[in-house]
């Protein structure tokens, strides 16, 4: 569904899932609408609520646009779940998180914490085969895309944990479940060791976005994080 922004403001423009899903029909309209210049503003503002409900078609038809947007065009895609976004789309957007008010954020990681145990087993004792055990999670986790983007968002809610937990600040735990994982984490590693990996995480997640062996780069991560 394709409509006006607040108060029928002609520069903004919103598309919204019109029963779950964003059609073809309403991105050309978008497209065609942005052909056009802006009427009282600098810019358009083109806000996509929802973005992950997009069609593929209607994916590749935005695809072009995105690409190669006139300049006084602004796209704002939304998505909880940036993972369902095509590659394509993802590698083309620069990703801007907005904060969740922080006990929904602590339920939503901890539910990852646990529906991702297993694959976290690993990280907290240093193992005896490093490389080995990076290239079995890493295996794990490309045959189930749509996990890889979630995990490594709590990996970054744990490190960032970490290196909280070091600092003896127990409060400011987003997951609280994890603390007795997290004193293993931190009995090997420094708080500089810790948030050079917190870049290395993000890095990597920015990497996957764009044209890059995604094996290669997860067990690079991996390999870092376990050692």
């Amino acid at each position: 569904m394709l409509e006006g922004g607040a108060e029928n403001h002609p520069d903004l423009i919103r598309i919204a899932p019109e029963k779950n899903t964003i059609k073809i029909e309403a991105v050309r309209d978008l497209i065609g609408r942005v052909a056009l210049k802006p009427v009282t503003a600098g810019k358009i503002v083109v806000i996509v609520e929802e973005a992950d409900a997009m069609t593929t078609g209607a994916a590749n038809a935005l695809l072009k646009t995105l690409e190669e947007p006139p300049p006084y065009v602004l796209f704002l895609l939304l998505t909880a779940r940036p993972e369902e976004l095509p590659a394509t789309i993802r590698s083309r957007c620069q990703r801007v998180r907005f904060q969740i008010p922080p006990q929904a954020l602590r339920e939503r990681l901890e539910a990852l914490y646990a529906s991702f145990e297993t694959e976290l087993a690993p990280l907290w004792p240093a193992p005896r085969s490093p490389f080995a055990t990076a290239s079995k999670l890493t295996e794990s986790l490309t045959a189930q895309t749509d996990r890889l983007y979630p995990f490594l968002d709590l990996l970054q809610a744990l490190w960032h944990d970490a290196a909280v937990l070091q600092s003896g600040d127990v409060d400011s735990l987003v997951v609280p479940g994890a603390r007795n994982q997290l004193k293993t984490l931190i009995a090997r590693k420094s708080t500089d060791r810790l948030f050079e990996e917190m870049d290395l995480i993000l890095e990597t997640e920015r990497a996957l976005d764009g044209n890059v062996n995604k094996a290669l780069a997860l067990e690079r991560l991996f390999y870092k994080l376990i050692g």
